[in-house]
């Protein structure tokens, strides 16, 4: 019960405010600004790794669970995202060259929606895997 309020809850806190635009979910070609999956966005030609936090893959999945759970936090960053307009709190960068940001839509912590929402986990300290559940 609790899990569908929070759900639901998280419901309207993504429906997209008035004027804001809707990054696509990213595809082949050249990625200027998309969404890559539920923790990584391109963002004016900067690919950015959300900070902290850890979403399903849908890249390389290691069963059907994370693809399916990767689908929904893909959705649900896009979602968010769309509350617009986009802020980003740098802090570095990570092994693969990706900016690690704090972002912010809307002056909503983008991560913490996620966490809230249960389609990220805390990152490196959660559990290692989607495949558990």
């Amino acid at each position: 019960m609790a899990r569908c309020l929070i759900a639901a809850a998280l419901l309207v806190a993504l429906v997209p405010a008035a004027g804001a635009e809707s990054l696509p979910i990213c595809g082949a070609g050249k990625r200027v600004s998309c969404v890559v999956d539920g923790d990584t966005l391109w963002f004016h030609r900067e690919k950015i790794r959300l900070l902290g936090v850890d979403a399903p893959e849908v890249s390389d999945p290691k069963c059907a669970n994370e693809r399916r759970a990767g689908d929904e936090a893909t959705r649900a960053l896009q979602a968010l995202l769309a509350r617009g307009p986009i802020q980003l709190e740098r802090h570095g960068k990570d092994r693969y060259g990706r900016t690690l940001a704090r972002v912010y839509a809307g002056g909503m912590d983008v991560e913490q929606a996620l966490l809230t929402g249960g389609y990220a986990r805390v990152w490196p300290d959660g559990p290692k895997t989607w495949c558990d559940q």
